[in-house]
């Protein structure tokens, strides 16, 4: 009945000491004297990441332009291409996704363009013209 206490070491000095956890298998602990002058180098290592500023992604700014340039925008994507997706040029551009779509309206009942929404996305496309001289159709005999 008598089992073996395993008292964890300190990583630092070998004392025992306090456990800190398990890290990749191998139990962690500190000792009581150790503890302050890791405190103290954490405390100076946290003072130097907070003076340091993010980069990557996040640290761009959109260019922020006017719900008027935005207008003029879409208007020609849709003039050139036939078609344009508002959402994209929304996140784009800084503007939301409700400008997107009170803009879409009012373009389709100005110039007749067809909204479109699927899958998180808004079109705006150009109305097919029809030609005046459409082939024959073939009929069909009973």
């Amino acid at each position: 009945m008598s089992e073996k206490v395993d008292i964890p070491q300190c990583i630092v000095c070998g004392k025992p000491g306090v456990p800190l956890g398990r890290i990749n298998g191998h139990e962690v602990a500190i000792c009581y004297e150790c503890v302050e002058p890791l405190q103290k180098r954490l405390e100076d290592f946290m003072l130097a990441l907070s003076g340091a500023k993010p980069r990557g992604r996040r640290a761009k700014r959109k260019p922020k332009i006017t719900l008027e340039k935005f207008r003029e925008l879409v208007i020609k994507a849709v003039e050139e291409r036939g078609q344009a997706q508002l959402f994209e040029y929304c996140r784009r551009y800084g503007l939301s996704r409700k400008d997107a779509r009170a803009l879409a309206d009012q373009l389709s009942k100005e110039n007749g363009w067809v909204i479109e929404e699927k899958k998180n996305k808004l079109f705006l496309k150009k109305v097919a013209e029809q030609s005046a001289h459409q082939p024959p159709q073939p009929q069909r005999q009973a």
